[in-house]
């Protein structure tokens, strides 16, 4: 296992383990693949709590702390990438501010499978409970792990657990069930803003954006419309920014 670092604004280092050159990729160039994130993250007061969910090896809840001093709640539920997550974790001293759980976020509390896309360290595009690619549709592969789902919604009424101030969700398909998952506490004014990896080829998708101005959230088009990919794998994907009013 190797160690690496990079330095981000010329202001501070981000120390990560290399398994690969996916984990060497994701930490050298997010910055520059995700400007929209790093831009919402640097908006951040430092008193806040964020919750990442779909937090992989720890890309964004490792900038968070560093940059802006807050405390991160990280969810990833693959067992490999949440190894690496919690080695970097501590890489940077960052136990007292960063807490992982490995647990999937769904609609619904239960024990299932989670559907791996590739068996490959930092790899991403998993599914909880059903076998599913990111555009919903069924696929082939037979690699899979035992897991665990919480909704946010039990989360936050049953145990001792921040309540988010932001909310990251990139969880490659199943975003619609994970905000359903916080119920009725999308109206707690606590909460501030959410980040949300939305499909837009997907009816379901489309519709996160209505339920989510009907509890006071508003989201830009010029947003959308500007960081919206525009071809490949991916085209129609694009992080979407919902404040509240």
């Amino acid at each position: 296992m190797n160690t690496n670092s990079v330095m981000k604004k010329d202001v501070f280092e981000i120390n990560y383990i290399e398994l690969n050159e996916l984990s060497k990729k994701r930490f050298e160039s997010f910055d520059i693949e995700e400007p929209e994130t790093i831009a919402w993250i640097d908006s951040f007061n430092e008193s806040a709590v964020f919750w990442d969910i779909g937090a992989n090896i720890g890309v964004f809840s490792l900038y968070a702390s560093l940059t802006k001093g807050v405390r991160v709640v990280s969810f990833e539920p693959e067992s490999s990438n949440f190894y690496q997550l919690n080695k970097n974790i501590r890489l940077n001293d960052l136990s007292e501010f960063v807490v992982a759980y490995p647990f999937a976020l769904m609609d619904k509390n239960g024990i299932s499978c989670l559907h791996l896309a590739r068996d490959f360290e930092g790899w991403a595009c998993n599914s909880y409970g059903r076998n599913l690619d990111p555009f919903l549709n069924e696929r082939e592969n037979k690699i899979s792990q035992g897991s665990v789902a919480f909704n946010a919604e039990s989360l936050l009424k049953e145990y001792e657990i921040l309540f988010p101030n932001y909310v990251k969700i990139d969880v490659d398909g199943f975003e619609h069930l994970v905000i359903s998952g916080f119920g009725e506490h999308l109206n707690d004014m606590r909460l501030k803003g959410i980040l949300c990896e939305l499909n837009l080829n997907l009816e379901e998708h489309c519709q996160i954006i209505d339920f989510l101005n009907s509890y006071g959230f508003s989201n830009s088009d010029e947003q959308l419309q500007k960081d919206t990919i525009k071809d490949g794998y991916f085209k129609g994907m694009c992080n979407v920014i919902f404040y509240r009013n």
